[in-house]
């Protein structure tokens, strides 16, 4: 499918020199540009031209002709610095459209904040990229009170990001599900990975950790749980061991018998997850997870490792036993931890496990499937929008 005229400038709120900017929006970026794709994207970054991956990245997006528009991100004042980044992303993107762009990607809630504020003065349609239901984020964590002022106002604008989009994506089929009619123009695209980098160990290879975690270890994750469910496991296999991949491990952490943490690169990151036989993802609960769709999960899998989640996580409570391919814990309580430690043993003991894994990752979890359909999701933007 060949694209229509017109450039598409990407707004990111996450800077493309943070590990999520670079799996979840340069991957993409890149992806649809050698699909033939214009593309431009506006970024908001916390590190400048010193970062050493400032010009690997420019280089990178220079050798697809690919317009890199980096504005600083602004930590304080609270709010007020939140308006200011609004207002500048609104001005470069006002600037952008008056040189060609023809379709805007928000990814977000703040560049969604700006592709309507652009839409309204211009007319350019963009889509919705719902990364997740920000308000009900911030709610479940105890930062907003649900129901307060901060809470009303980001579903209000929310509504109005769906309803103003020439096209909407999602995470999860079970948001799509909730968004109810509107549900019938909305894209279900998951965190996808690069399945030629995540892959499988042979399995003539020995993996020396039974368990690994990646990701922060502070704020909404439930740290404490996925130790308890360690030790649950041990009681069940009494030499175990877990790897927690942390992208700050300090040494400030005082950890049991069988842990090691580490602090890697994210190009090390598939070498380290390969080193386990099982991953967790461990989430609060609340209606924020059933929009998520965490990254972690679909480098897991990708690395034929079944994945151990707490219920409610996007699409995890249907795909993960459906596939044979993890296990969901029923609560938290001490009965299904210790349950859920047991299941993963017998799943672990499956030698067709770990082929589930990898099958299930090609199937969902993909980067090119994704980019495929954020082709798509362009063309049906355009021509639903009548956009040049």
């Amino acid at each position: 499918m060949m694209p229509t005229s017109g450039a598409t400038l990407v707004v990111s709120y996450n800077g493309l020199l943070e590990p999520l900017g670079r799996s979840q929006v340069l991957a993409y970026v890149v992806g649809l540009a050698d699909r033939g794709h214009a593309m431009r994207i506006l970024s908001f970054e916390k590190h400048g031209p010193r970062s050493p991956l400032w010009g690997p990245t420019l280089h990178a997006l220079q050798e697809r002709d690919v317009l890199w528009k980096p504005l600083p991100y602004h930590r304080w004042p609270k709010v007020l610095s939140t308006a200011f980044d609004v207002l500048a992303g609104a001005a470069l993107a006002l600037g952008e459209v008056r040189r060609g762009v023809g379709l805007l990607h928000a990814r977000s809630h703040v560049p969604a904040l700006i592709a309507d504020l652009v839409r309204t003065w211009t007319g350019v349609p963009y889509v919705f990229d719902l990364r997740g239901l920000l308000a009900e984020e911030y709610a479940d964590s105890g930062l907003w009170r649900r129901g307060g002022l901060l809470f009303r106002v980001t579903t209000a604008f929310e509504k109005r990001f769906i309803r103003n989009a020439a096209g909407v994506v999602v995470l999860t089929r079970r948001l799509q599900h909730e968004l109810g009619e509107v549900g019938r123009t909305v894209t279900v695209i998951p965190c996808a990975v690069d399945l030629a980098a995540f892959r499988p160990m042979a399995p003539d290879q020995p993996r020396p950790f039974d368990l690994v975690y990646s990701g922060s270890w502070s704020g909404r994750y439930l740290t404490a749980e996925v130790l308890r469910f360690f030790r649950a496991f041990r009681a069940v296999k009494p030499d175990a061991r877990l790897l927690l991949l942390l992208r700050s491990a300090n040494g400030s952490h005082a950890f049991p018998e069988g842990v090691e943490c580490r602090s890697v690169r994210a190009e090390e990151m598939p070498a380290q997850l390969r080193q386990a036989r099982a991953g967790l993802c461990f989430l609060p609960p609340g209606r924020a997870q059933g929009a998520a769709s965490p990254v972690k999960v679909s480098e897991y899998l990708a690395c034929g490792l079944p994945v151990v989640s707490t219920p409610g996580v996007g699409d995890l409570d249907v795909l993960l036993p459906e596939t044979r391919t993890g296990v969901v814990l029923r609560d938290l309580g001490p009965g299904a931890v210790e349950q859920a430690a047991h299941d993963l043993l017998g799943l672990l003991q499956d030698r067709d496990a770990a082929e589930r894994c990898r099958a299930l990752a090609e199937r969902v979890y993909d980067l090119t499937g994704a980019v495929e359909s954020y082709a798509r999701v362009y063309e049906a933007a355009r021509s639903a929008s009548g956009a040049r």
